[in-house]
């Protein structure tokens, strides 16, 4: 390990020492309750009881020999988690980075990730809300609230959940009715650099006879930007207002207050669950949620750096030189960009018990409508980027999945086996100014129908011993179809290369394919007594192949890319020690293997060509640990770490028409190293004053390359690119976070709570605009400082 990363780390502690002046030493991710309900603690000096649903049954996550990450409801409100990407400082090997707007993300598991939050691109890592995956990237940040449990499973994931991923799974499992009546009100203050605003969450349960019970839930979110915009006024003045093009109406106009902060925020989000206990056997839980959100004007990058391939690199630099000089959280907008999104899906989910089996009917469908505004670059430079461009976006999904589990031979076999369905569908309509062009409607549409199995024996023979065995068939089907013509006229845009003057008929392209693939995993876990646990796991992964919708050379739109393949072995350690004070250690080591890797490429010689190709192959090998630590009542400490060395090990296309040799060349977004360390202190007072609770949270992690090709000074860097490490990567950093939580006030029903993330207002970079070979980098900043205090009321049984 470096030498930094500890270094730092002793450094920030300090400081976590002298916030929280709770004596917190070493603390860290605390593996936490999947359900709060599952919780089972006869002491606070004890490890609770953990359960998940890893394998799609409830069971002890000491048990089960999958590497999982749980946090319930009340982890998530403790450790001020309210957007997926906050998962990031809690979850090791986990990285959440936004892909062109805020609500259109791009999770990556131990180095495993897509390159793109395209249409008809298939996600490395599921992302399941109420057991449904979700097929829209699009969209995938919302809903972050009123949950039991949010699970990170790790690895491969290919047999039992939904679609195929190559990296693992995020389920968010909402909280579901309960049979009593009661509820609470939540209003809080947010503040931001240069604002603030207001949040709120309120639920109800409400119970209707002994067999029906509702919950509602409403989460609101309204405050001001916080990014400033540093365009110079000469330059924005000179930025002329786009032309209307036939067929086609401006939504979105010149920005006319350049003082106006942006990456400002107005949601609201509803929820409304249904528990129907019909008889002792047969239950119906549906839930319907919707999501509204808008920025007027989303977070946009800015421009830190430009590639010496880039035909345009000197109309770039003098806005370079003015981002550099201005201030970190900045950038230079002249275009309104604004992201909206509207959002709906239910889900319903009907459970039969028979004497020999449990039958589970699981149906969900979503809907989407999005418009986003694209900066590409963060710069006044129009005429070389698609300063607006306006997606019109309307999809769905459908999904449908059967599935039966029961018990055999005195219950030592366990099974399950089902089929699934999924079909998703999403219209793209773009406009752009860059280069005079676009106006690109374009369909993709994704089928998904396979079929699993999974059992799991326990020996009687020998004690603790256990084999589990599964495999899906999965057969996919992906296809495509898109017009371009330039934004002022109906001439076709499409090519079948950049130099080819031909057209295809009606300026209509399409293309499909499909694709078949058997994936399976087995493992053999040993319980050695009641507190430990050892096991073994071989996984296969795959992720279906796919075209290019925003690529407009034909060659590359209808050749696509192939599926990705992985192979993973794993090993782990699940041990609850007792050396006079509780102590939960969780640790696993992989191995993985990677074909067909999918990244994107770029041709230099035409900015607006991106398209994704199976690169190469890649290794990848890590561990993860996880520390619990319960010294005394009332305090709580912990820490986590995440190794991952991820590496190409053949040649790689960079951009289009060319190849190096990458090997040992590290994936881009993906820090080697993480490491969190929190813990939270309550305070001995008597009951009547309520219950006071210290907690921080500190977050590091190592250096990040933004692009796979340019690395400084690495072996096989093209010599024209190669550029200081500092500039082609993200140096480490950390970041501490702190909350003071007062619950049941002076014996009351309120509760209030005191919190600030970043508080040292680290500077630092989230993710990159993937443009590095033909403009430059576009980088977009991470969150600075923000704090908030909220009040909570709590009324019936809540």
């Amino acid at each position: 390990m470096k030498k930094s990363i500890w270094a730092t780390t002793a450094n920030r502690l300090g400081l976590a020492l002298t916030v929280s002046g709770a004596g917190l030493t070493c603390i860290g991710v605390t593996p936490a309750h999947a359900g709060q309900a599952a919780v089972k603690e006869s002491d606070n000096a004890e490890i609770g009881d953990i359960v998940v649903t890893a394998r799609r049954r409830t069971e002890s996550l000491q048990s089960v020999p999958v590497a999982v990450t749980a946090l319930s409801g009340e982890d998530l409100a403790r450790k001020s988690i309210a957007t997926l990407e906050n998962l990031n400082a809690h979850v090791p090997a986990l990285r959440i980075t936004k892909f062109q707007g805020s609500d259109a993300l791009v999770v990556s598991i131990r180095g495993q990730r897509n390159s793109q939050a395209q249409p008809g691109q298939d996600p490395s890592i599921g992302v399941y809300f109420a057991e449904v995956p979700t097929g829209l990237q699009q969209g995938l940040g919302l809903g972050m609230f009123d949950l039991e449990n949010v699970q990170v499973l790790k690895g491969p994931q290919g047999t039992l959940f939904g679609r195929n991923s190559t990296g693992g799974a995020i389920l968010l499992s909402p909280a579901k009715p309960k049979h009593q009546f009661g509820g609470s009100i939540r209003a809080g203050y947010i503040g931001v650099p240069g604002g603030g605003g207001f949040t709120s969450t309120s639920t109800l349960n409400l119970p209707v006879g002994e067999r029906v019970a509702f919950r509602f839930a409403l989460n609101t979110v309204n405050r001001d930007g916080w990014q400033k915009n540093i365009v110079d006024p000469a330059a924005a003045a000179a930025a002329a207002d786009l032309p209307a093009a036939a067929g086609y109406s401006w939504r979105f106009g010149k920005v006319t207050d350049f003082s106006k902060r942006l990456a400002d925020q107005e949601s609201y989000d509803w929820r409304v669950g249904m528990d129907f206990q019909a008889t002792d056997r047969i239950n119906n839980y549906l839930v319907y949620q919707g999501s509204y959100f808008h920025a007027d004007n989303g977070l946009r990058p800015r421009l830190f750096v430009v590639s010496p391939r880039a035909p345009l690199a000197a109309v770039y630099a003098p806005y370079v030189a003015r981002q550099l000089a201005g201030d970190f959280w900045s950038t230079q907008n002249v275009w309104r960009s604004p992201n909206t999104v509207k959002l709906h899906q239910a889900v319903d989910i009907l459970t039969i018990e028979t004497d020999l089996f449990t039958v589970k009917n699981i149906a969900g469908v979503k809907w989407m409508k999005r418009a986003l505004g694209i900066d590409a670059t963060g710069t006044p430079a129009s005429m070389t980027q698609n300063v607006v461009n306006d997606y019109f976006n309307n999809g769905r999904d459908i999904s449908e999945e059967l599935q039966f589990q029961g018990k055999a031979f005195d219950d030592q076999l366990q099974w399950t086996i089902g089929g699934f369905y999924f079909d998703n569908r999403i219209k793209q309509t773009s406009q752009g100014s860059g280069f005079g062009y676009s106006g690109r409607p374009a369909t993709a549409k994704s089928k998904t129908i396979a079929g699993y199995a999974q059992a799991t024996y326990n020996f009687a023979a020998i004690e603790g011993l256990s084999v589990t065995a599964g495999g899906r068939y999965t057969y996919d089907k992906r296809a495509m179809s898109k017009q371009g013509f330039t934004i002022t006229s109906t001439n076709c845009r499409l090519r079948n290369s950049p130099t080819d003057a031909g057209i295809p008929p009606g300026c209509l392209a399409s293309a499909s394919g499909s694709y078949r693939k058997f994936t399976y995993n087995t493992s053999v876990d040993y319980k050695i007594d009641s507190r430990s646990m050892v096991y073994f796991i071989y996984s296969t992964g795959y992720r279906a192949g796919g075209f290019n919708i925003s690529e407009n050379f034909l060659s590359a739109y209808v050749q696509g890319y192939k599926p990705e393949t992985v192979e993973n072995f794993e090993v782990g350690l699940k041990k609850d020690w007792d050396f006079g004070i509780p102590i939960r250690t969780n640790i696993s080591g992989y191995t993985q293997k990677f074909n067909n890797v999918v990244r994107q490429a770029q041709n230099p010689t035409a900015v607006t060509s991106a398209v994704l190709v199976n690169a190469t192959s890649a290794r990848l090998k890590g561990f993860e640990a996880e520390l619990s630590i319960k010294p005394v009542r009332g305090l709580e400490l912990g820490a986590s770490y995440g190794y991952v060395d991820a590496k190409y090990t053949g040649p790689f296309f960079p951009f289009a028409g060319s190849t190096f040799n990458a090997q040992n060349f590290e994936f881009s977004l993906v820090p080697k190293e993480t490491l969190t360390v929190n813990g939270s202190y309550t305070l001995p007072l008597d009951k009547s004053v309520g219950e006071v609770r210290l907690s921080a949270n500190y977050y590091h992690q190592s250096r990040m390359f933004w692009d796979d090709s340019q690395q400084g000074t690495s072996p096989g860097c093209l010599a024209s690119d190669c550029g200081p490490r500092d500039i082609y990567s993200q140096k480490p950093y950390g970041t501490l976070d702190v909350r003071l939580d007062w619950k049941g006030i002076a014996g009351s029903r309120f509760d209030a709570s005191l919190w600030a993330t970043n508080v040292t207002k680290e500077k630092f970079n989230s993710s990159v605009v993937p443009l590095a070979n033909a403009i430059g980098l576009p980088l977009f900043p991470g969150d600075p400082r923000f704090f908030g205090v909220d009040l909570t009321f709590h009324f019936g049984t809540d």
